[in-house]
């Protein structure tokens, strides 16, 4: 999708976009619709594991063993910043739930879930998080626009203008909590890297 709007192919795409994914010679950006921070994600186990209830802090989280898929650049860059003594990457999301379910690593990172108790399913292998805490990604979102494209200063200027309208009335939050991308089932949870 990013590469048919760089090409100019398509206009802009569906969803934002994480900034370091951002060409900034093809595209112009948005003001950020997901700030730094505003993407909250839990530690996420091995169902049944409750060696990881204990932690409250950074501190604590470090004698864990984190695994992430490398190429999810801005989560791997959050767990390099936790400077965890054990950090697996991996290729695939196949292999960090084996890495977890053959207790070889102890935790990633997760979107919360749907889901009733927030479960992450792959085949027969179920993660869950970590009750009571969280963290925030080190990376802010924007949507972007194809400065090759036929009208792109036009559109460029409508969506600046729609996305400052959006802000004002707030209904971009209002969107990310009826979506429950921002879950209030977890507000109250602690946020280990403030």
């Amino acid at each position: 999708m990013l590469a048919e709007v760089k090409k100019g192919r398509e206009n802009i795409p569906a969803e934002t976009i994480w900034k370091n994914e951002i060409d900034e010679v093809a595209l112009y950006q948005s003001e950020p619709i997901i700030p730094v921070g505003g993407f909250i994600k839990g530690i996420y186990v091995k169902a049944g594991n409750t060696k990881l209830d204990s932690v409250k802090t950074l501190e604590d989280l470090r004698k864990f063993k984190g695994v992430m898929i490398k190429n999810w650049v801005i989560d791997w860059n959050t767990l390099k910043s936790f400077n965890l003594d054990t950090l697996y990457e991996t290729n695939g999301l196949e292999s960090m739930y084996k890495l977890i379910n053959n207790n070889r690593a102890d935790f990633t990172l997760f979107e919360f879930s749907q889901t009733q108790h927030k479960v992450q399913k792959l085949k027969d292998i179920n993660l869950v998080p970590v009750k009571g805490i969280k963290i925030k990604l080190l990376g802010e979102r924007s949507f972007v626009v194809s400065k090759k494209s036929k009208n792109a200063d036009k559109i460029y200027q409508h969506l600046t203008k729609g996305v400052a309208i959006l802000r004002k009335n707030k209904e971009i939050e209002r969107a990310y909590l009826e979506s429950k991308f921002i879950n209030p089932d977890v507000a109250d949870w602690v946020l280990l890297n403030p």
